[in-house]
């Protein structure tokens, strides 16, 4: 029994008490009879601990901006916070990660679902070293207790020349990412359940973290939960920024067709539909994902900037497919062979005007 379960049953005892005390005093005021008074008493107090419990134990809502979020956005009246890697300096104020100066171009890290599996991290990390990385974002999916998160996040963040931005996906329990993360402050690792807007010049990249249903959280009632409402507020925000504009989740976007990021390798697509039409109606430019790893799809390509959305897997950082994550979807994976290696991360330029993005496989860079 998860921790956040032991206190809401603790407390709905607690609840039972007091309703039974309270509806006591009433009734006898009103001159109910014993029977009566007893079983209004334990129906009222079943209430209150019903519906007590119930609010303890549902997961965070992590990806839920605070009243009064555009100040802390924009970084007015928010405590600030700088890190210095890889000749830049960046400021954390309120949700927002600024680079310090202002850049025309960023060089991005994504990686996703190690599932507590260090085994290919030192490869990704030397892959992103090799191409210049400037940020690395971990789109979830990578452990689930604070030492297993703090080994795979300290894996990628010590010692590298770029920040790390960590996002609670499925599988993170949100008290132990927060504290792993906290742990590993001074080596430049980011809550990307608090940091929620990276600004490179005008660039814009904006977190949404968690799952969008309960079922699918790994971590339960430990796990991070967001809306639909979460979502859109997310991507409305982002649709004010005059730059290219990027979404980072774990949960990807729902696609058609057989190249589509969200599909399976049993040809299942996985994605919310109501993500694909913020994304759009945002006029977001790239959506990067995790909970998918794509399965001899091309390693490299590029797009201008546009209007038209592009969708991309990060790969699974541990190297295979989630079983867990399948059966979820009541899939069944069965490869084909052993010559398919999922990817691993990506590394993905942006520009003004134009993206490129390479897939970093198993040894070498996929092609």
């Amino acid at each position: 029994m998860g921790r956040r379960a032991v206190i809401a049953s603790g407390t709905a005892g607690v609840i039972v008490v007091a309703a039974l005390v309270g509806w006591t005093f009433v009734q006898m005021r009103s001159g109910a009879s014993g029977d009566q008074l007893a079983a209004a008493s334990l129906a009222a107090g079943l209430r209150g601990a019903r519906a007590e419990a119930l609010s303890i134990g549902e997961p965070h809502h992590c990806a839920r901006l605070a009243r009064g979020s555009a100040d802390r956005i924009t970084g007015r009246r928010a405590e600030k916070r700088e890190y210095r890697a890889g000749g830049h300096k960046w400021q954390r104020s309120g949700y927002t990660l600024r680079m310090h100066p202002p850049a025309a171009r960023l060089v991005l890290g994504v990686v996703a679902d190690a599932r507590g599996v260090a085994t290919h991290l030192s490869w990704i990390k030397r892959a992103f070293a090799d191409r210049g990385v400037e940020l690395v974002v971990s789109l979830g999916g990578m452990g689930g207790t604070e030492t297993e998160l703090a080994e795979l996040l300290s894996a990628l963040a010590k010692p590298a020349s770029w920040p790390l931005v960590a996002i609670p996906g499925e599988r993170e329990s949100v008290l132990a990412h927060r504290a792993a993360v906290a742990s590993l402050r001074d080596a430049g690792v980011v809550d990307g359940s608090r940091t929620r807007l990276i600004a490179v010049g005008l660039i814009a990249l904006a977190t949404l973290p968690g799952a969008p249903y309960r079922r699918r959280l790994i971590a339960g009632s430990d796990g991070c939960l967001h809306t639909e409402e979460d979502g859109r507020e997310i991507t409305s925000l982002l649709a004010s920024m005059p730059g290219p504009r990027i979404l980072l989740s774990h949960v990807p976007p729902r696609q058609r067709g057989t190249a589509a990021s969200d599909v399976t390798s049993s040809g299942i697509h996985v994605g919310e539909l109501w993500l694909t039409r913020a994304i759009v109606e945002a006029r977001i430019q790239l959506a990067v994902h995790g909970l998918i790893a794509p399965l001899g799809r091309s390693g490299r390509g590029e797009r201008p900037v546009g209007e038209s959305p592009v969708f991309l897997a990060a790969g699974s950082a541990d190297g295979t497919l989630d079983p867990s994550t399948e059966s979820v979807f009541h899939l069944e994976y069965r490869p084909s062979g052993s010559t398919i290696h999922p990817t691993l991360a990506l590394v993905i330029t942006v520009e003004q005007d134009r993206m490129h993005w390479q897939r970093i496989g198993r040894g070498a860079a996929t092609r």
